[in-house]
């Protein structure tokens, strides 16, 4: 909407102007979505691999995954503080960053039983 109204502006010879509250209000919004986004696939991953044998646990994508739900967490805690949201999704965060390396200690080839 922003950018038709710039066009706008630009058709009728005005000068473009920016709104720092819209821009503020953007930059919320989209926090918000990547937060509850980020809460949504960590209620379905959990689901789908909490039944999964550490042999097949995908430690490197789980790593990945857990870094960007870490940043979404740590950067909501810091931009959005009167969210009850925020506190869930930063213990669910901190759970898997806990748990993905123990998942991959466990399958470590020394660990396992010798035959």
């Amino acid at each position: 909407m922003l950018l038709d109204f710039g066009m706008v502006q630009g058709i009728f010879g005005q000068q473009l102007e920016r709104y720092p509250n819209l821009d503020d209000v953007i930059t919320e919004i989209s926090l918000k979505c990547e937060m509850w986004e980020a809460r949504r696939d960590m209620t379905t991953v959990t689901e789908q691999w909490k039944d999964a044998l550490i042999k097949d646990v995908p430690v490197k994508e789980w790593q990945d995954q857990c870094q960007l739900w870490w940043k979404v967490a740590t950067r909501a805690d810091r931009e959005l503080p009167v969210n009850n949201v925020v506190p869930r999704l930063k213990e669910m965060a901190v759970l898997w960053k806990d748990l993905v390396p123990i998942c991959s200690d466990l399958k470590n080839p020394a660990l396992q039983v010798q035959k």
